[in-house]
């Protein structure tokens, strides 16, 4: 098959741009033929196995902004997509138009996969009105619309695409009240890790002295960002790295920091763990820098507010990593029963929200110390010498990509088959 890939970010450093990037590298080698049309910005440059190439620029004369993130807080600098006027959206529409009708004219697609259910999956049906045409939603596409409502005049025609995919059920439900479509229009497809990177591995021997020393090393990789949670965990892991040093007369639990943020950001993390020395901050790094973290380390938190899918903690249990984790809903259908209730994922009740990802102010303490018995609960297991048995190593493995592409790769050939015989 010949199939346009569209995002309208980065193809790298968010969850959607790593699924981007790796369901691409997947069909190529499979043997698809791939053409890309992606958001960049200097100083970033891309690398994807494909035959034709599209990027859209911006900071640029004809998009004089950074590049629009669904998330109001990305990795790079960005614009807010609810703070664009009318005349950026403008200059959105007509560059992200002209662009996918270049790529229609000299690629000539069979299949175009689109990414987020937002401002250019419209534009991508107006552009191909008589070509098979996919939505891969990412939940923080819905989050937008549900919080600004205005964009839905600009999300007519990404109402009538030929074919839905969601990370989750939760997404589906949302996708289908949001867009007003049926729900048989809607396929839950999920998203993998790369198994290539992310598996199991023996402990080497800082790890092994942790465990003599009862010291657990727990990681955080994200972005900086008041959604994640991580300015309530920090308070967490405090308490209960002091309370578990004092059960076992031990040396304190450490924590890790792996993300983007600016100095404010992590001087206030600082003063909230009391300048802690055990915590500590590096800059976000390449995936497979990441993994052989994780495979190190001995807990994995994500402590988030809204997530999609929340990959990141799937790409950790890969990794042989006990989860602590917030009652993300797209996870749990994700991860199923065998994993849900092996005890190597601690899923924490979230507290009340609002606007999506803010959490009411008086519900803060309540939520802290849920998360500090969390922790304990899973160190106190760790501690008790206690690890991922092969039904739930396998069950984990079952998400890899794969396996997700395998079933990618059938729906389109479905859909392209149907598409031709009408």
């Amino acid at each position: 098959m010949k199939i346009l890939h569209c995002l309208a970010q980065l193809p790298m450093k968010t969850g959607s741009g790593v699924y981007y990037d790796t369901v691409i590298n997947h069909l190529a080698e499979r043997g698809h033929k791939n053409a890309v049309l992606y958001g960049v910005q200097e100083p970033f440059t891309v690398e994807l196995p494909c035959v034709a190439s599209f990027p859209v620029r911006f900071n640029t004369e004809s998009l004089p902004f950074s590049i629009a993130g669904m998330s109001d807080e990305m990795p790079y600098p960005s614009t807010v997509y609810s703070e664009m006027t009318k005349k950026q959206i403008g200059q959105y529409i007509s560059v992200f138009r002209s662009r996918l009708e270049e790529a229609g004219r000299t690629f000539k697609p069979d299949v175009v996969v689109t990414h987020h259910i937002f401002l250019m999956t419209g534009i991508v049906r107006e552009v191909f009105p008589d070509t098979l045409v996919v939505g891969i939603s990412h939940g923080t596409d819905l989050r937008q619309v549900k919080k600004h409502p205005r964009f839905k005049e600009y999300l007519t025609s990404a109402r009538s695409l030929d074919a839905y995919w969601a990370l989750g059920e939760n997404d589906k439900k949302l996708m289908s009240q949001i867009f007003e479509l049926p729900p048989e229009r809607i396929t839950v497809m999920g998203g993998g890790f790369k198994d290539a990177i992310f598996y199991r591995e023996a402990a080497g021997p800082e790890k092994k002295m942790r465990r003599r020393n009862l010291t657990p090393l727990v990681v955080y990789a994200g972005k900086i960002s008041r959604s994640k949670g991580i300015f309530e965990f920090i308070q967490a892991f405090v308490r209960a790295q002091n309370e578990f040093s004092r059960r076992h007369g031990t040396a304190p639990a450490k924590l890790l920091y792996i993300g983007n943020g600016t100095d404010g950001q992590i001087a206030e993390l600082k003063a909230l763990s009391g300048n802690c020395p055990e915590v500590t901050f590096i800059p976000a790094v390449q995936q497979c820098e990441l993994a052989a973290i994780l495979r190190q380390a001995d807990f994995y938190t994500l402590p988030s507010y809204y997530e999609g899918i929340a990959l990141t903690a799937v790409e950790a249990m890969a990794c042989g990593l006990p989860v602590i984790t917030t009652e993300i809903i797209g996870l749990m259908e994700l991860l199923g029963p065998v994993v849900n209730k092996s005890g190597f994922i601690e899923y924490v009740k979230l507290p009340r929200l609002y606007e999506v990802d803010k959490p009411v102010a008086e519900d803060i303490p309540a939520y802290i110390e849920r998360l500090k018995e969390a922790l304990l609960r899973q160190f106190e297991r760790w501690a008790a010498g206690e690890a991922m048995d092969a039904p739930v190593c396998a069950a984990v493995d079952s998400h890899s990509w794969r396996h997700i592409v395998k079933r990618m790769e059938k729906e389109l050939e479905i859909l392209v088959s149907k598409c031709k015989a009408d």
